[in-house]
């Protein structure tokens, strides 16, 4: 697989259980997906679900974008930053390089997510970009752990009697 960075926010952070893969295609959100498209020519562009949501980097929190990319009825989230890794950089973008990915932490409202979400390098948002405007849109496989559920309580007492029974 390429080189990615996972969330560390939604329903499938807290409780690991088995791998679950999703595959789909990748459209473009042409922006950063800080708020929920108006033009609804994009909208239209998504088609009907399960698909991807690619967004680039801004300004406004990974949680924000996976909630409005979720309400979108996107399958999972895939957020291209706008530098290379070094390890995948040219010799002209050595200088200016990120050694790893962005943390994708909670900013605290993330309990409500229930789609996957990772980041990506700029040469793999580029050429999903690119593929996504020649009006063939890439499949993309996502690998992640689903949540461990139970609807079972398990619940242990121990006490310690107050008054022995007299003998």
């Amino acid at each position: 697989g390429l080189y990615h960075a996972e969330a560390h926010f939604g329903a499938h952070f807290e409780y690991f259980r088995q791998e679950m893969h999703l595959v789909h295609r990748v459209r473009d959100a042409q922006g950063p997906l800080c708020s929920v498209p108006t033009n609804p020519n994009i909208t239209k562009h998504f088609g009907q679900p399960p698909f991807f949501l690619l967004a680039t980097d801004s300004a406004c929190t990974y949680t924000q974008k996976a909630r409005i990319a979720q309400q979108l009825g996107a399958a999972g989230l895939i957020v291209g930053i706008h530098k290379n890794l070094c390890r995948e950089a040219t010799p002209q973008e050595a200088e200016d390089c990120l050694e790893n990915f962005p943390d994708m932490s909670d900013d605290g409202t993330g309990k409500s997510i229930h789609i996957p979400t990772v980041v990506i390098s700029k040469n793999y948002t580029e050429h999903l970009q690119k593929q996504d405007r020649d009006g063939r849109p890439a499949l993309v496989e996502m690998a992640f752990k689903t949540p461990l559920r139970s609807d079972n309580v398990t619940l242990d007492l121990w006490y310690t009697p107050m008054h022995l029974p007299s003998e």
